[in-house]
């Protein structure tokens, strides 16, 4: 089975990564606009 807070650090790390990549995606399309 798999300890409390183990799961808690995945949860908080999958978070994470969602918010870099929500970051990410809005560099990206902010630099197209800017290269059209």
């Amino acid at each position: 089975m798999i300890s409390q807070p183990c799961v808690q650090k995945m949860r908080e790390c999958s978070n994470y990564m969602e918010m870099l990549y929500l970051q990410l995606e809005v560099l990206l399309a902010s630099q197209f606009q800017n290269g059209r």
